[in-house]
C-alpha cells in the first residue's frame, strides 16, 4: 500500500549523501525527515499482533469484529507519528492474504472476511470509487475518517475505494475454499451497501463474472488494470506505489493503456481453476488455460548468460504493441504458490525462477528484494523498488514448499524470523541491504526529472503489519520436513555460503 504526502523538513547534506549519489543530474531532494522506529524488547509476538489488529482479547475471538485492520503501531496509536497510522482500516487484498495464511487456524476470521468483502462488493459503475459490479474493494473507510477525507480532497476518491485489480481473484479463491469447507454457507445472505441481499454463492458468481468480462476483453486473455479515477492509484496491484514497476531503462509503464502485472495472472489463474472445479464449467477451464499459455508466451524472458525470468508486467509501446517490462522482481515467486507452474512442462521455468530468487540480486538478509539489485530503479530502502516485504517472502516460501523445496522455504522463513527477532516488530518491510540498518529511519521525497514528478524514495515501515503477523504465525505452525535437501536445493544453498 502506497500513501504519503511530502514530509517537508530539512536535513544536513551528510544525511543524504547516499540519496544524492543515487539521483540523476536533474533530480533533487525536496524533503527529508528523520523518523526512527523504536525496536521492541521483548519482541511483539504474532499472537499479540493478531489480537491487536482484530480488536479482541482472545485468539478464539479473532474475526469476531471482522477482518483484521491492515496495520497498527507498536505502542499507543494516539502517541504515534501519523506516518505510522496510514493503514488502520480494512483493505481487501491484505485481508485476503491474511486469510490465505491463517484461515485454517481461524475459521471465524475466514468467514467474516468473506462476508465483509461480499457486503462491500461492487454493485454499480462509479468512477470516483473505481467501482464495477462484482468487483471486490481495495480499501473500506468511513467517508468521515480523517484519512478518507484527505484522500477525497486530494485525489477525489469515493468510498469504499475499489482501485485494486487482484482482490477479486483472491476473493474468489478464498470464498470457494470457505464454501468447500462449509457447503451450507453457500445460501447464507449478506446485506449489500444498497440494502439488497445476496447469497454468498451469488456473490462468488458475480466476482467470477467480473473476472470473465475482463479477461475476455483482453486479446491475450490476461487481466489488466488502468485507473478510471484520474486521481486513483496508477499501479493497482500489491505494488501500488507509482514507481513500483519499471522497464529495464528505468522508465515507467504507459499507464494510459492497460497494464498486465505478473503476480495478478497467478491469482486469476487459481481463481478461474477453482471456479471451474466448483461449477464444472469448461469455459472457465479454457480461460485459465489460455491465460497460462499467455504468461509463458508473453512474460518469459530467456537468460543471456544465466537463468531466464518472468517479466514484471506488460504494457504497450508507442506503436501500440504489447511489450514486457524486462525487469527482475520478487513477484515471479508468486507463480510458485499458484498452480500456474505445476506440471512437467513448467519444470524448466520453475527451476529458473528458483535460481533467480536465490541469486545475489534478489535474495537479501531480510528475504527477497522486491527489485533485483542490478536494475536501474533499485534502491535498498525503496517501498517497492528494493525493500523486502516479509509477507511476500513467506508467501513464496509456501510456494517453494508446494514444489518440494522444503530447505529453500525454510531459508526464507529464517530470514524473516531474523527481522522479527532483531527489531522486535512485525514490520511492513525491511531494507534490501543493511547499509543503514534493518529498517528505514527517514522519509525522503525527491523530484525525478525523467518521470516529471515528485516521488517518495524512502519511508519507514508500518510497525505491525497484518500480513507479516499472519505469515509468521503460520510459519511457526508449519510442519517441519526432516528430509535432506534435494541436489538442486543443495547446490543453491551451497552458493549462499
Amino acid at each position: 500500500m502506497a500513501r504519503g504526502d511530502s514530509s517537508g523538513g530539512s536535513s544536513t547534506d551528510s544525511d543524504l549523501t547516499d540519496v544524492v549519489g543515487h539521483l540523476g543530474p536533474a533530480d533533487a531532494v525536496v524533503g527529508c525527515r528523520r523518523m526512527r522506529t523504536a525496536f521492541r524488547v521483548p519482541p511483539i509476538t504474532p499472537e499479540h499482533a493478531l489480537l491487536a489488529l482484530a480488536h479482541v482479547t482472545e485468539l478464539d475471538d479473532v474475526g469476531a469484529a471482522g477482518p483484521l485492520h491492515a496495520a497498527t503501531t507498536a505502542d499507543d496509536p494516539g502517541l504515534a507519528d501519523p506516518e505510522l497510522r496510514k493503514f488502520e482500516a480494512v483493505f481487501g487484498r491484505d485481508s485476503l492474504r491474511v486469510e490465505q495464511f491463517i484461515g485454517d487456524h481461524f475459521p471465524l476470521l475466514r468467514r467474516t472476511t468473506i462476508e465483509t468483502l461480499a457486503r462491500g462488493q461492487g454493485i454499480r459503475h462509479d468512477a470516483a470509487r473505481e467501482e464495477e459490479p462484482g468487483k471486490i474493494l481495495h480499501e473500506w473507510r468511513d467517508p468521515d475518517d480523517p484519512v478518507a477525507r484527505a484522500l477525497t480532497t486530494s485525489n477525489g476518491w469515493g468510498w469504499p475505494y475499489f482501485g485494486s485489480v487482484d482482490t477479486t481473484a483472491l476473493f474468489v479463491s478464498a470464498a470457494i475454499r470457505y464454501l468447500d469447507d462449509c457447503p451450507d454457507a453457500a445460501e447464507d445472505e449478506v446485506e449489500r451497501r444498497d440494502g439488497s441481499r445476496r447469497t454468498l454463492s451469488a456473490c462468488v458468481d458475480e466476482a467470477v463474472a467480473w473476472l470473465c468480462r475482463h479477461v475476455d476483453d483482453d486479446p491475450d486473455g490476461l487481466l489488466t488494470y488502468r485507473r478510471i479515477n484520474p486521481g486513483g492509484l496508477e499501479n493497482q496491484t500489491w505494488r501500488d506505489s507509482p514507481d513500483a514497476l519499471s522497464h529495464a531503462d528505468g522508465s515507467l509503464p504507459d499507464f494510459d493503456r492497460p497494464v498486465a502485472a505478473l503476480d495478478v495472472q497467478a491469482a486469476v489463474y487459481d481463481a478461474l481453476r477453482a471456479a471451474a472445479h466448483r461449477t464444472s464449467d469448461d469455459a472457465l477451464t479454457e480461460r485459465a488455460d489460455r491465460l497460462r499459455r499467455s504468461v509463458f508466451d508473453r512474460f518469459w524472458i530467456d537468460g543471456d548468460d544465466g537463468p531466464g525470468f518472468f517479466a514484471a508486467a506488460l504494457d504497450h509501446g508507442p506503436d501500440g504493441a504489447r511489450r514486457p517490462l524486462r525487469t527482475r522482481t520478487s513477484d515471479m515467486g508468486h507463480l510458485l504458490y499458484s498452480g500456474l507452474l505445476d506440471g512437467a512442462d513448467a519444470a524448466p521455468y520453475r527451476d529458473d525462477v528458483v535460481r533467480q530468487l536465490f541469486g545475489p540480486g534478489l535474495l537479501c538478509s531480510a528475504g527477497l528484494r522486491t527489485l533485483h539489485a542490478d536494475e536501474v530503479r533499485y534502491w535498498p530502502g525503496g517501498y517497492h523498488t528494493g525493500s523486502s516485504w516479509l509477507w511476500q517472502s513467506l508467501h513464496v516460501a509456501d510456494g517453494l514448499r508446494r514444489h518440494g523445496f522444503h530447505a529453500l522455504a525454510e531459508e526464507l522463513r529464517a530470514r524473516c524470523r531474523r527481522v522479527h527477532r532483531v527489531t522486535g516488530l512485525l514490520p511492513e518491510f525491511a531494507r534490501g541491504a543493511e547499509d543503514r540498518g534493518v529498517l528505514n529511519d527517514r522519509i525522503v521525497d525527491v523530484w525525478q526529472d525523467a518521470d516529471q514528478r515528485e516521488n517518495r524514495l524512502e519511508q519507514p515501515p508500518q510497525e505491525v503489519q497484518a500480513w507479516t503477523a499472519a505469515g509468521l504465525y503460520a510459519a511457526g505452525r508449519a510442519s517441519a520436513d526432516a528430509s535432506a535437501p534435494s541436489p538442486f536445493e543443495a547446490a543453491i544453498l551451497a552458493q549462499l555460503g
